[in-house]
């Protein structure tokens, strides 16, 4: 059990050994340390606290389980006068020891397989290259902090089990039957959990809904306002995280705590033995100890971490599928507005004629939406090319002004489930945002759809608001039959790109159909011949990181809630021991361990399970937190019932379903064994435990 910290740490180590070993340079000038040391500071905010921070605790709950049979024994030593820092600093130098292998071992193997891996390697480049020196730095970096975490983690884990609340009961002093009440300093911590969420979560709304920070930064003091809401923003998150635990924890343990009284009164006519079972699990879930609230705490906190990962997941597939199908991949048009860049800026006022509009849209052939124009200012950028040439770019930005319901045709909900609404503008990754643009004097009241990855467009209405009358330009087509775009995932560092491409047989139907129409002289664009290749198919980070440790999370978290299980039917073996010595019934005995686990992982599937998708759903909405954006009470309510009707349950249906299986079981075997031995033997194997 000892090694199990460790082994976290080293799979940590492992990732962090692979993110410095993906970005090998063999040269750094002063801009490209610039930017490789504050790539450095993204990459440990983001590893320390989606990576090191859950494996970190993890690791202290694995400490503390396996510790807790030498914490009798250090309990003794310090009553015959050790020095309980002694104790402390040797514990966690064995924890240390541990993991600087497993981190060391982690770490190097992450960094090898960064470099020699083809997964990581942009096209054309060859594999095996030698790392620079700030790879190797951030090798070292990740290392020192693993193991720093790694010893602070053991430290902390052997100074509570050494202190005088680890060596009291798990009943309460007052008498077995009564359930210990949390402490006067229990609630003021949570008083001021409270006053710290109400305040930081109260600001963080404000600016939600009034927008307090400042829109472009011109001083100093708008530095400041921007820090401190973000320093405020990390409280809200952190401290509404412990105080979510503490609720998860409480409703978990009640719900538990009902089933089992339920059960007792149910099974009373049924069955004596179950009855008694039913009773013993409900006096044991009453009553707290240190293993039995990490055990309710860690399952339920598993079940919202996992239905959280596959509502976010499964969302952003759904989402990824819709911005494919509504991706521009031919179209036709009055004027090539794709490569005028000497036009005016605003709406394209040169309509498509209305007959060939009526032609394209009633041929059965093809789908077609029609579409107007806005356009930016075009702007000069320079590209420096690895051979030292330097290349002068000019371009513009430009954005599809459609109806909404038009894109119905093409997808369900259109462009809805990505969060087009009057005041948003779907977009590319790689296309200026719209307040980066001047686009006529710039607009500050369109909110830029940072995820959406499809055709940048916005809606009529909104358009024909800010620039008046907007006309149809042209039509998008996509063959009638086609179903997502073409292409596959691309390997190497771009591999969250999808390349859009119309096969020849496609654009000859597409030319067809439009010659049919009347519109053959007319300026025509496939992404086949046009330098439109792709979008990126990626989301957030956060929905991503997810996305990548979904199964890890949940394999770890089963492993857990059994281990966990299991520690707590221990918790209980001098009570178990006691009661088989006042005459309770081997068989009920045997069966309330189980029932105690068993009705834990269902009330923490119940609590769990819903909490973690209302999570999911609002981290996904495209609008609700995104400062900026319109907060439309339609739109917003008819977000959360797409979101909900494309939300998968089947990971958090499969742990729950594997972690009730493996609790109970683990939890009947201890049992059956437990009932075999004598009340005395019991006893002198719960002393040897440390169960007090």
């Amino acid at each position: 059990m000892r090694w199990v910290p460790a082994g976290l740490f080293g799979v940590a180590a492992f990732l962090g050994g692979l993110a410095f070993g993906a970005v090998p340079l063999e040269s750094l000038g002063r801009d490209e340390l610039a930017s490789m040391t504050a790539y450095t500071v993204l990459l440990a905010a983001y590893g320390g606290v989606l990576v090191l921070l859950p494996a970190s605790a993890l690791a202290w709950v694995f400490h503390w389980i396996g510790l807790r049979a030498t914490a009798a024994e250090w309990h003794a030593m310090i009553a015959l006068g050790a020095d309980r820092r002694t104790i402390v600093r040797e514990a966690s130098r064995d924890g240390l020891r541990r993991a600087a292998i497993w981190a060391g071992v982690g770490a190097i193997a992450g960094f090898t397989l960064g470099l020699v891996l083809p997964y990581y390697r942009p096209a054309g480049v060859s594999l095996g290259l030698e790392p620079s020196l700030y790879a190797l730095a951030g090798l070292l970096l990740t290392y020192l902090v693993t193991v720093t975490a790694a010893w602070i983690v053991a430290w902390l884990a052997a100074r509570s089990l050494t202190g005088a609340r680890a060596a009291g009961s798990s009943w309460d002093d007052a008498g077995a039957g009564t359930p210990r009440e949390p402490g006067r300093g229990v609630g003021r911590v949570l008083a001021f959990q409270f006053v710290v969420v109400g305040l930081s979560g109260g600001i963080m709304v404000a600016d939600r809904l009034f927008g307090i920070g400042p829109e472009t930064v011109y001083s100093a003091g708008d530095v400041w306002i921007i820090n401190s809401l973000a320093v405020t923003g990390f409280i809200c998150i952190i401290s509404g995280l412990a105080l979510a635990a503490r609720a998860i924890a409480a409703l978990t343990r009640a719900l538990a705590l009902r089933l089992a009284r339920g059960l007792e009164r149910g099974a009373t006519k049924g069955g004596r033995a179950i009855a008694t079972s039913a009773q013993i699990a409900a006096d044991g879930l009453a009553h707290r100890s240190g293993a039995r609230s990490l055990a309710i705490g860690a399952m339920g906190a598993v079940m919202v971490i996992t239905a959280l990962s596959s509502t976010t997941s499964s969302l952003d597939d759904a989402r990824g599928e819709i911005s494919g199908r509504l991706a521009l991949e031919y179209t036709v048009a009055s004027t090539d507005w794709w490569d005028d860049m000497t036009a005016p800026s605003g709406a394209v006022n040169e309509p498509l004629d209305t007959a060939v509009v009526e032609a394209l849209l009633s041929d059965p052939r093809v789908t077609a939406v029609p579409y107007g124009v806005i356009r930016d200012d075009s702007w000069q950028w320079t590209e420096e090319l690895p051979d030292s040439s330097v290349t002068e770019h000019t371009t513009r930005s430009t954005v599809l002004v459609v109806d909404p319901s038009d894109l119905e045709v093409r997808s369900s909900g259109g462009a809805r489930p990505l969060g087009l609404q009057d005041g948003t503008a779907t977009s590319t990754p790689a296309a200026l945002t719209w307040e980066s643009g001047t686009f006529g004097g710039g607009r500050d009241d369109l909110y830029v759809l940072p995820n959406s990855n499809t055709t940048p467009m916005v809606t009529r209405t909104w358009a024909e608001a800010a620039y008046g009358t907007v006309p149809l330009v042209g039509v998008m087509l996509w063959p009638a039959d086609s179903g997502d775009i073409a292409g596959a995932p691309q390997a190497g560092l771009n591999s969250g790109v999808i390349e859009i491409a119309v096969t020849d047989d496609e654009i000859a139907l597409l030319d067809e159909v439009v010659a049919d129409a009347g519109a053959a002289g007319l300026p025509a664009m496939s992404v086949s011949t046009n330098e439109i290749y792709g979008f990126l198919t990626y989301g957030s980070a956060f929905v991503g990181l997810l996305t990548v440790l979904a199964m890890p999370l949940a394999v770890t978290g089963l492993i857990l809630t059994v281990t966990l299980a299991v520690a707590s039917v221990k918790d209980r073996r001098r009570d178990y021991a006691t009661l088989a010595a006042l005459g309770a019934a081997p068989r009920a005995l045997r069966l309330a361990p189980a029932l105690e686990s068993g009705l834990t992982v269902i009330a923490a599937t119940v609590v769990g399970v819903p909490l973690g998708t209302a999570l999911g759903l609002a981290v996904s909405h495209p609008t609700l937190l995104a400062e900026g954006a319109p907060l439309d009470p339609v739109e917003t309510t008819w977000g959360f019932i797409w979101e909900l009707a494309h939300a998968s349950w089947a990971l958090p249906a499969l742990v729950a379903g594997l972690a009730l299986l493996a609790s109970v079981a683990a939890a009947a075997v201890l049992g059956m064994f437990m009932s075999r031995g004598t009340p005395v033997e019991e006893l002198r194997t719960a002393e040897k435990e440390g169960v007090r």
